[in-house]
């Protein structure tokens, strides 16, 4: 083989050796960014999502404060009422007619105590009657509406519950009469919690933020039990059906709830995070775990292999049949 022949392909491997491993580099630093891109991608879903379920679970506290407040304005308004009601006076039953009225429009129960905490007025059509006294003292009912009886708090605001009496859900305030010792009560239906669970849920908030590549959502509270999860197959159909994590997602989520922090794996398909929800004071209130598909990697990969053999193509070969070239052309001149 002669000296030019030799050069040309000496210099032909040296650009395919340099092409295979700009190729192999290109190759890894691609996968590695998409993995990136997964990462990140699941890990700030997960941040939206952490926080959008801690908002969501601040609502119904300041719904119960806000229409806590303005029951007790109309308790006081239907204080004002019996005290004058009395004072005109009128008699008991155009009392009662006018209590009823009054809490039918306003959509409320209205029901006064008299200083020993015996049921004397009350708006329902069928009254109940009853005592505190009739009450064991443990009852929170009793304790704090004898508060209001001894002068110890302004008024009383109770989280909306069931009744005892009657099973019913119900919102619960009391102030005290504006003419000596009385309790007037008020009572409103507490179907603001299951409307907001209808229209603002946790399901709703996960199903609205959940963005396309979601594959899982599971929220988790403090104590690792899960309160909603979202599963979405390949054909883009969401269930809602319960799950429960296995061992190294609860790993994970343990992890994050302990750390106040993100956490995150691979299991090849998908890039698993959790993130911790956080209550306004701080406290730890549960996490947040997302799985985001990983974008397909066989692309990323053959683009810079194919890239690179394009270069050989382009570069070296020509290089070796131009050396061909002119070592022929020297042998000529050199018969010539």
């Amino acid at each position: 083989m002669r000296l030019w022949t030799r050069l040309a392909l000496a210099v032909g491997l040296a650009v395919a050796a340099a092409t295979a491993v700009t190729s192999m580099v290109e190759s890894i630093l691609a996968r590695r960014a998409v993995a990136d891109q997964a990462r990140s991608g699941a890990e700030g879903i997960a941040r939206v999502l952490a926080r959008a379920v801690a908002l969501r679970a601040e609502i119904p506290d300041v719904l119960e404060s806000e229409i806590g407040a303005l029951l007790v304005g109309q308790a006081r308004l239907a204080a004002h009422l019996v005290a004058a009601a009395e004072a005109a006076p009128l008699p008991a039953d155009e009392i009662a007619a006018r209590l009823r009225r009054a809490a039918a429009d306003a959509g409320v129960e209205i029901v006064v105590n008299d200083a020993a905490g015996n049921v004397v007025r009350e708006s329902a059509v069928a009254p109940r009657g009853g005592s505190f006294a009739e009450e064991p003292a443990a009852l929170p009912q009793s304790r704090a509406f004898r508060d209001l009886l001894e002068g110890k708090v302004p008024s009383v605001v109770r989280d909306s519950r069931t009744r005892e009496s009657d099973g019913v859900a119900v919102k619960e305030v009391g102030v005290p009469g504006v003419d000596g010792q009385r309790i007037v009560r008020l009572a409103a239906p507490a179907t603001f919690q299951a409307r907001l669970e209808r229209e603002a849920g946790l399901r709703r908030v996960v199903a609205e933020l959940a963005a396309d590549g979601v594959r899982e959502v599971h929220v988790v509270d403090a104590r690792g039990t899960t309160l909603v999860t979202r599963i979405v197959d390949a054909r883009g159909n969401a269930s809602d059906s319960p799950r429960t994590l296995d061992k190294a997602d609860a790993a994970l989520v343990r992890e994050c709830i302990s750390e106040s922090r993100t956490a995150a794996r691979t299991d090849g398909s998908t890039w698993r995070s959790a993130a911790p929800v956080q209550r306004a004071d701080g406290a730890a209130a549960g996490a947040v775990l997302v799985a985001v598909a990983a974008r397909d990697e066989r692309w990323a990969v053959l683009w810079p292999a194919l890239a690179g053999l394009a270069s050989f193509l382009a570069v070296g070969l020509p290089a070796v049949f131009r050396s061909e070239e002119h070592t022929s052309e020297l042998q000529s001149r050199q018969y010539l």
